[in-house]
């Protein structure tokens, strides 16, 4: 990938049991993107992390000839998270279905879509959490419905200045303020829960 051009971070999910391949989607949202007309998508550099949970069915995949690089490791030591930190800081905006991803992307500043299609819905509005991401504090992704709408507002957000961080952080990760670090004060009602 080339660092002075934008990247596209598409950031896989766990998803329900029988839910669809999410592999074949991804494939299918690159061929999306590449057959627009809009330069800027057709062109655009993506790096897809797979979900942990679910690398094998990413064994087999290349991406390579839709411009795509399949990449990353289960961010549970000191250099796979700071390579997972580096794919958020950055690329220009993120992609997915519903993961925890789009709140950490959404500490770092980047726009996050959320492309909402039928074959994943159980995995969007049939879970609370991905509410939470939609409504608090004017919401922390865009929504996509369907892949025509998702490039128009994709493009939109890649041609636009990175914004920061969104209320949505502040609201819902940080209610204490952003430079509060949230994990002390949760650890410590916990402990008082136990007192």
């Amino acid at each position: 990938l080339d660092p002075a051009r934008p990247i596209v971070l598409y950031v896989c999910s766990a998803l329900f049991a029988g839910s669809p391949v999410e592999a074949a989607f991804v494939d299918r949202w690159l061929r999306h993107l590449r057959g627009v007309a809009d330069e800027r998508l057709r062109d655009v550099q993506v790096l897809v992390r797979p979900h942990p949970s679910r690398t094998a069915e990413w064994e087999h995949v290349d991406l390579a000839s839709l411009g795509a690089v399949v990449w990353g490791a289960n961010p549970v030591d000191e250099r796979a998270r700071a390579d997972y930190y580096d794919s958020l800081y950055h690329c220009a905006a993120v992609v997915g279905i519903n993961t925890s991803a789009f709140i950490e992307a959404g500490i770092v500043g980047r726009p996050v879509h959320a492309i909402v299609v039928p074959e994943f819905a159980s995995n969007q509005e049939g879970t609370v959490h991905f509410q939470y991401l939609v409504e608090v504090a004017g919401g922390l992704v865009v929504l996509d419905h369907g892949l025509d709408e998702h490039a128009r507002q994709l493009s939109a957000s890649l041609a636009a200045p990175p914004e920061g961080p969104k209320a949505f952080v502040q609201a819902f990760l940080r209610p204490h303020g952003l430079a509060v670090a949230a994990t002390p004060l949760f650890v410590e009602q916990v402990e008082a829960l136990g007192r």
